[in-house]
């Protein structure tokens, strides 16, 4: 199901639509085309359990994942071996990443470019002549590129003085092309990319003489240049060979792949149909040399652009933590005749756990744990809508009844969130005698441990996740804490948090933990400490959130 554009405003930032996403395969063994849609987390590795599978040794079990937060779409490398690369760059690990229309993924051996929807790139036709291919194109030699005339070296001086402090793909055609074409005596150049295998190609700019008939790219030599060489079309037998450009009065043609590190990021084509009009000698050295320029600059401006895309999608992402943590309670405290200890840490900087003590005039106190669905800005926002309307909920009366708490609640996030956004919710009334008052709406991660015989699991009444259905009824029961007793409430990210091996923690090692400690606080730092142990550090899959309550008198 597709989550639906909302412009109702519960909260500005709780659902952002964003258009659903492809990524083509343009590099690589043939796989499908990828496609992403908002709210539906994408798992892209090696393992059979990811969304898709990409079967080969350079690509980890678990690799990456691609989500939308927010109105963006990000990229996180999940501490892949080999790497994650946007246009050339390797991302950092465990780190959202914002991806844009036109960047390209590599993975392995697969390249991949990002195509999203509304957006159509400018194209040049091409002509199929890669039937001739393997008797009409030929790599350039490298003792061919090892000479540079003083005139031309001087002009690449120029070149690359130019193009080092451009703004962008389209400046730097503008400011090459022109100069690769004085420098070598080709009639039309062009920068262009490849958009998908079927030979479409992308205009990033294009330079020719005036008068020149449309500009059409020779596929067999983008193929060609695909392996990382420059190649050409000059003899007379070659031409021959490649009628497609034969008919089009093309007298020599050549094409130079534009690389950032070991991935190909566009190619310089050039060719020129004057035969009066000769090509420099030396040319191919000085396209060579151009080549690596551009694919300088384009590093540069790949970097900086991801540089500034990061700081852009950080700066907003710490202002909410910053929001978040000011919401969530104090990490130690006491209310009525109950102390209490908490600890969380967001997966993805910001958390989509919801965690939240109230106290109310009429002497009892509110206590609720969940987990908003999916990652980012988009659940951490839902997470804060929770906790005010939450509050404003039980401000409204001194003896809530939870049930209707929480049905309210779910039909007020069902009316302002996608069909794709939902929480589970553990919300229960503490009064001073020990009794709890608890409505479970799908969360489940809820231990009882007595002072007398130790942690007990319980299956808790109550109903369907939050936001779900608008028309849910849910059910509360009673139970009571003797001095010395505790409620232990975890999130799912403890639960479910795996090792090496794929193992999850699970709820029997909670147990186990939970058995050897006597307070709130050794209740969260034990199990803190044993889910760093498990998972080999500090950096878990999900949002993880600690909570013990204890009845101290």
């Amino acid at each position: 199901m597709e989550p639906r554009p909302n412009s109702d405003s519960l909260a500005s930032g709780i659902d952002h639509y964003v258009e659903p996403m492809q990524l083509h395969p343009i590099a690589g063994p043939p796989t499908r085309e990828i496609e992403v849609r908002a709210g539906e987390p994408v798992t892209v590795g090696r393992s059979t359990a990811c969304t898709v599978e990409l079967a080969d040794a350079a690509v980890s079990r678990r690799h990456l994942t691609i989500e939308s937060s927010r109105g963006r779409w990000v990229i996180t490398d999940e501490g892949s071996r080999h790497g994650t690369l946007i246009n050339g760059i390797a991302i950092e690990k465990a780190s959202p990443t914002p991806i844009e229309h036109g960047d390209t993924i590599a993975i392995g051996p697969w390249i991949f470019r990002v195509f999203t929807s509304g957006n159509h790139d400018s194209t040049l036709a091409t002509m199929d002549d890669r039937a001739q291919r393997q008797r009409s194109v030929h790599v350039v030699a490298p003792t061919r590129l090892g000479s540079l005339a003083q005139r031309r070296l001087m002009l690449l001086m120029e070149t690359a003085a130019a193009i080092q402090d451009v703004d962008d793909e389209n400046e730097l055609a503008k400011t090459a092309l022109p100069m690769l074409r004085e420098g070598t005596g080709f009639g039309r150049a062009a920068l262009v990319r490849t958009v998908d295998t079927s030979g479409q190609i992308e205009i990033i700019g294009t330079d020719q003489d005036e008068g020149s008939s449309e500009l059409l790219v020779s596929r067999s030599l983008i193929d060609a240049a695909c392996h990382g060489e420059l190649v050409e079309l000059e003899s007379e037998s070659d031409l021959a060979q490649a009628v497609s450009i034969v008919g089009q009065g093309v007298s020599s043609a050549m094409c130079a792949p534009v690389q950032v590190g070991a991935t190909i990021v566009a190619f310089l084509y050039l060719d020129v149909t004057n035969t009066a009009q000769p090509v420099e000698p030396d040319a191919a050295a000085y396209v060579a040399a151009v080549a690596k320029l551009c694919g300088l600059a384009m590093a540069n401006l790949s970097r900086r652009s991801l540089e500034r895309r990061q700081a852009e999608m950080m700066r907003e992402l710490h202002a909410a933590q910053q929001v978040q943590r000011r919401m969530m309670p104090d990490e130690h405290g006491t209310f009525g005749a109950y102390q209490f200890a908490m600890n969380a840490q967001p997966g993805r900087i910001v958390a989509g756990d919801v965690f939240g003590i109230t106290p109310m005039a009429g002497g009892a106190t509110a206590v609720f744990i969940g987990d908003v669905t999916s990652k980012g800005l988009g659940p951490a926002m839902i997470m804060a809508a929770i906790q005010s309307y939450v509050a404003a909920a039980l401000s409204r009366s001194s003896a809530p009844d939870p049930t209707q708490v929480v049905a309210e609640l779910n039909t007020h996030i069902c009316a302002h969130t996608s069909d794709l956004e939902f929480s589970s919710l553990w919300f229960a009334l503490f009064d001073a005698d020990g009794q709890l008052s608890v409505v479970d709406a799908g969360h489940g991660y809820a231990l009882v441990v007595r002072a007398a015989t130790g942690p007990e699991t319980r299956k808790w009444q109550g109903g369907l996740l939050v936001g779900v259905d608008p028309g849910a009824t849910y059910q509360a029961e009673t139970i009571t804490l003797a001095p010395g007793d505790r409620v232990v409430l975890v999130s799912d990210g403890i639960v479910e948090q795996r090792d090496g091996g794929g193992e999850e923690f699970g709820v029997d090692r909670t147990i186990a933990v939970l058995r050897d400690t006597k307070t709130p606080s050794e209740d969260t730092t034990a199990l803190f400490d044993a889910l760093r142990t498990f998972a080999g550090g500090d950096v878990f899959d999900d949002d993880v959130t600690v909570a013990s309550i204890e009845r101290v008198s």
